[in-house]
């Protein structure tokens, strides 16, 4: 009979973007966020570091930077010591309800991993995990454990719990545990953070109202707003299918037999439930499927644009397959994979910025590119700053890893998206300064004949009095020659409107002579 082993587990992840420029003030916001736990107020984060392994230097260093350097990204885990306030592990009884059928299930599950007593947390025991680039890409994983073994329980569980933010159809409820409750084991629970039972009376909830919990302790001003009793606003915006979010799967499965295995691989790469695909086409059960990646005998890495897994069919009993294996595919593996949505958000973030900007509104021609030019100048440097700090070829040094990586580019088609958005900035920010300096030109086209007319206008009667050679009596001449003051005047104004209208004739058609070479 199929089972799952216990070093199987779910990781699920919510993206988000936000604005780059705040990078350093949520990191801040969220190494000093707090909250209550019984008489204290514990740290909600703390500080964590990207998995080294086998990482190439300059991307480790980037990931992890020396002190004092700037960091490419932050990465936390929630404080454990919010386990009890929070319902992590063994503290709550947490299920999965859905409506199937016209009928309600439930699928019992920890958030983190299931400890034994007297069982430490360690490093794959997190229950929730932050990470935040630089270039406005955030992460916000949540780890659950179903309290099954049955095949068919984690692949409804994988399903559903992508959709735990519909309410109507999908929710989570908590009932407290032993430990927890004051009235006795079964109580309705739900974190005081996200709501708490005065909101959440029967311990239902969405998975979203944990995440937005979470997330709302990146934004210092929101927290005070909340605790006035005011509604603070969101500091991030949800980047990936709304209410979704996107499974990473590892499956060790016992007793499956050779004519199951292409059929598991199946319904976990479209993440189906146990009713789903059965009756695939025959090139779906091939296992030169493009969706799956060897790794071992009878073990493969899976790929699909909704999200990826991990499928070993009666892994050996030795301690790599055991325990390395599923450590690094939690840890290592993980990290590639979300390396690559990070790229795959910041692209689609950029080419959003793209469309956005172009319809910005001007008061004027003039105005308009001039506000266009300095957003697709923003743009650029972003594009600039990703190329040089997120966007690699190689991150891995070892084969799987590296095969791992550049399939999961593959698949999300980030070498595409890369040369889009880098043709349409390029392209765009080009035309806007070609229309600037087109447009600059025409002003100093304009001061420069306006500075001509002014000119004309003082140098006109010089000439006029030097051309006649007029002597104004009592002033160049004697008293009883040259011209009257009066006379003088006058033939100064013939002369001048003269001469001026000399000058705008051939001004005029200097102007027309430079309206049609521009045209």
């Amino acid at each position: 009979m199929k089972r799952v082993a216990e070093n199987s587990f779910l990781l699920f992840v919510y993206p988000f973007v936000f604005d780059p420029a705040t990078f350093v003030e949520r990191s801040a916001a969220i190494s000093a966020a707090e909250w209550q736990a019984g008489s204290h107020r514990i740290p909600v984060w703390k500080p964590d570091r990207f998995p080294r392994g086998d990482m190439l230097a300059y991307v480790a260093g980037y990931l992890n930077p020396a002190s004092g350097e700037s960091p490419t990204a932050h990465l936390w885990r929630m404080n454990w010591g919010l386990r009890r306030s929070f319902g992590l592990s063994n503290e709550a009884d947490w299920a999965l309800g859905i409506k199937r059928k016209g009928a309600q299930e439930e699928f019992p599950f920890c958030f983190g991993e299931i400890l034994k007593v007297g069982e430490k947390e360690n490093d794959n025991s997190f229950a929730f995990r932050l990470a935040l680039f630089h270039g406005g890409v955030g992460f916000l994983t949540c780890q659950v454990t179903p309290r099954s073994d049955q095949v068919e329980d984690w692949l409804d569980f994988t399903h559903y719990f992508r959709f735990a933010n519909r309410p109507n159809k999908v929710w989570l409820q908590g009932r407290a545990g032993q430990r927890l409750a004051a009235t006795g084991s079964g109580a309705a629970f739900f974190p005081d953070s996200a709501g708490g039972t005065q909101s959440h009376s029967d311990g239902k909830g969405t998975l979203n109202d944990l995440l937005v919990a979470l997330l709302a302790t990146g934004d210092a001003s929101r927290a005070r707003a909340e605790a006035a009793g005011q509604v603070g606003h969101e500091w991030w915006t949800e980047v990936f299918v709304p209410e979704q979010v996107i499974p990473f799967a590892s499956f060790f499965v016992e007793g499956v037999l050779a004519n199951e295995e292409m059929e598991l691989a199946y319904k976990l790469r479209s993440f189906f439930h146990r009713y789903q695909g059965d009756d695939p086409a025959p090139e779906d059960l091939s296992r030169d499927q493009p969706g799956l990646l060897p790794y071992a005998n009878r073990q493969w890495f899976i790929f699909s644009v909704e999200g990826g897994a991990f499928l070993a069919c009666d892994a050996p009993k030795r301690e790599f397959f055991q325990a390395t294996l599923p450590a690094h595919i939690r840890s290592h593996y993980f990290l590639v994979f979300m390396l690559t949505l990070q790229q795959r958000f910041v692209l689609m973030s950029l080419s959003q910025k793209v469309a956005d900007k172009w319809l910005i509104e001007g008061k004027s021609p003039a105005e308009l590119t001039e506000g266009r030019f300095k957003a697709f100048a923003q743009i650029r440097d972003r594009f600039l700053e990703f190329t040089a700090r997120g966007y690699f070829t190689q991150v891995m040094q070892r084969e799987h890893h590296q095969r791992f990586y550049r399939k999961w580019q593959e698949v999300f088609q980030i070498r595409d998206l890369y040369e889009e958005v880098r043709d349409e900035v390029r392209e765009m920010y080009q035309y806007l300064q070609s229309q600037r300096t087109e447009a600059e030109e025409k002003r100093a086209r304009r001061f420069g004949i306006w500075i001509s007319t002014v000119a004309l206008l003082v140098v006109i009667p010089t000439i006029v009095f030097g051309f006649l050679g007029i002597n104004i009596r009592n002033f160049t001449s004697a008293a009883d020659t040259g011209l009257t003051v009066r006379q003088a005047l006058l033939w100064s104004a013939v002369g001048t409107v003269g001469l001026v209208l000399l000058a705008w004739g051939v001004r005029e058609i200097v102007r027309k002579r430079i309206n049609r070479t521009s045209e």
